[in-house]
Order: C-alpha cells, then sequence, then structure tokens
C-alpha cells in the first residue's frame, strides 16, 4: 500500500494516511529498581537500558462510509514499542564515555558484554535540575546512537535508542522528596518526549493501585488482620485432635503465629526509630533556624506511636 496517495475530498477513493509512533513500556518493578538505585546513590548516576522493539501496525477508518463502502480516509498507524526488560546502573557520570562525550569503547564494553544489539537506551540521575538534556549529553546520545547504528547497518531506523532522564527534589524541611523523569528519542536537533506506559499500574488488573488511598489502606489492612486471627484461631482449636491432619495444621499454626509476631515486633521497633530520627532532625533544624535568625521550620506531621498487638 502506497503511503503517499492522492486524497480523494469527494472521498470516492480510498486514501490512507501513514503515521509513526513511538512508545516506551515497562514493568512497575523495573522503574521502582531504577528509582531505587538512583535514590541511595549519594550524587549524579547513569546506566544503560536493555530490552526489545515491537513493531505494531494498526489501521482505523476515519469516516463511517469507509466501514460500509469501503471508500474514504483511512489512517494507519504504525507503532514501535520499546520494551524495557532490564538495566545497568554504570555508576557515576563519564562511566562509559570520556569528558569529550566520545564512547570509551573498552569501558562501554565491559557493561555491555556483547549486548549492544538489546541496548535500547540509556538513562541519567541528577537531583535539583530541569527535565531536558544539557548539551554535554545530547553529545554522549549521538555518540551512543552511532555505536548502536553501526552494529545494525540494515535495521532501517530501528536501532533508535531512548533517553530516560530522572530528577529528585526535596521539600525544605526534608520531610518529602519528588522524583520526576521523562523519556524522549532526538529527533534531528530536538529531543521529543515519546509516550511512556508503566504496563502493571496503567495498562493492566492492577487499577486499584492508583486509586489506593491511606485510609483504604489501613481498613484493608485491618480486615486482613481480622481473617488473620480468624484463621490462627480456627487452626489451633484442632490442637486437642488426636487425628494427623490437625496435629499438623497445628504446627503450620504456630509457626506462623512465630513468624507473625517476630515481624511486628521489628516492624514496632523500626517505626519507633523513624519516629526517633524525625525528632533530631527536627531539632537541628531549630537550632539552626535560630543561628540563622530565621523562622523556625514547622513541625513535621507525624503518626501517634502505636502498640502492635502480638498476642
Amino acid at each position: 500500500m502506497a503511503e503517499n496517495q492522492d486524497i480523494d475530498l469527494f472521498g470516492s477513493a480510498a486514501a490512507v494516511g501513514f503515521q509513526t509512533e513511538i512508545v516506551a513500556r515497562c514493568s512497575g518493578t523495573l522503574l521502582s529498581g531504577i528509582l531505587h538505585e538512583m535514590t541511595c546513590s549519594s550524587s549524579d548516576c547513569e546506566g544503560l537500558l536493555f530490552g526489545k522493539r515491537l513493531q505494531l501496525t494498526t489501521t482505523a477508518a476515519v469516516t463511517d462510509a469507509a466501514e460500509t463502502t469501503g471508500s474514504g480516509l483511512a489512517a494507519t498507524t504504525k507503532s514501535i514499542v520499546v520494551v524495557f526488560e532490564s538495566f545497568i546502573p554504570t555508576g557515576k557520570p563519564f562511566s562509559f564515555y570520556r569528558a569529550d562525550g566520545t564512547l570509551d569503547t573498552e569501558k562501554f564494553n565491559q557493561f555491555t558484554q556483547d549486548r549492544e544489539d538489546s541496548l535500547i537506551g540509556w538513562y541519567k540521575f541528577r537531583r535539583n535540575s530541569t527535565l531536558y538534556p544539557s548539551l554535554w549529553e545530547r553529545h554522549v546520545h549521538d555518540a551512543l546512537q552511532k555505536k548502536i547504528s553501526s552494529c545494525a547497518p540494515n535495521d532501517s531506523g530501528n536501532s533508535e535508542i531512548l533517553f530516560a532522564l530522572f530528577n529528585a527534589s526535596f521539600a525544605e524541611n526534608f520531610a518529602k522528596h519528588t522524583n520526576d523523569f521523562c523519556v524522549s528519542r532526538k529527533s534531528g536537533n530536538v529531543f521529543e518526549n515519546v509516550k511512556f506506559e508503566v504496563s502493571n499500574l496503567d495498562q493492566s488488573m492492577h487499577d486499584g493501585y492508583k486509586a489506593m488511598t491511606s485510609t483504604n489502606i489501613r481498613s484493608a489492612n485491618s480486615a486482613h488482620s481480622h481473617d488473620y486471627s480468624g484463621v490462627i484461631s480456627a487452626l489451633m482449636a484442632c490442637q486437642d485432635s488426636t487425628k494427623e491432619g490437625d496435629l499438623q495444621y497445628t504446627q503450620e499454626a504456630r509457626a506462623i503465629e512465630k513468624t507473625y509476631k517476630e515481624a511486628v515486633k521489628t516492624v514496632h521497633k523500626l517505626s519507633q526509630q523513624v519516629v526517633a530520627s524525625d525528632a533530631q532532625v527536627y531539632a537541628l533544624q531549630r537550632e539552626l533556624a535560630e543561628l540563622r535568625g530565621t523562622a523556625p521550620p514547622a513541625r513535621p506531621i507525624s503518626s501517634p506511636t502505636r502498640t502492635l498487638s502480638t498476642a
């Protein structure tokens, strides 16, 4: 089917419009892993993204006449879905390239280990910055694109790599931090953001994650707690039974109950440590405000500690 076809304004001949869209997609597990690496880093960091590219073609009729009479305007959309499957943290800047933005072949090969065919992009993390590639990052991206294109000379442009840029910002009292990111491709001399999908948070049956509030979470935990108590009580009621199966259930119930108690004690201890740490940070912030002669910071909102039942 020809891509460039004259359009009949009167609809007497079928005309086709052709569009190409790039969609980036990854799982919530992979995204959380990348964010965890960045949050734990003491400075800017970067890494390589690996995965696969899928080509999807869909054709949709623009007018009702096209469905009934075969005439009218039909739009054909070619989508290239770039699926993020894994990542390799390479460390601080200059981990696989030189100061002038060119690739350091030796370091690059150490990270990729002959996996250039599955390299689909790279990422960069820098705090308190804008989500737009710097001139430095443009040179690195061009060098990386040239390297990948040379590995697939007959790929008809399907070896285009993506650049994921992350940043993080903190509130004045460090009580809250925010992560943001964008995934972009280079079109000419301009970086364009591409559509990004987290598969198990948007396009699946796990949409309840986004609608789950703290109140719902507490209610759900309370309900699960009642269910747990009922199951344990029912199993422990079999301890006086002489049946072999009931005895096995009783032993399993005791093991589960022991594990549950240990977990509750650990969570309670950690919650007390967090509350004490917040109090120390707030005290230091007040002293710093007094030395600077500024207004004291607002006291962080902390939930009161509760005694968790281990019975």
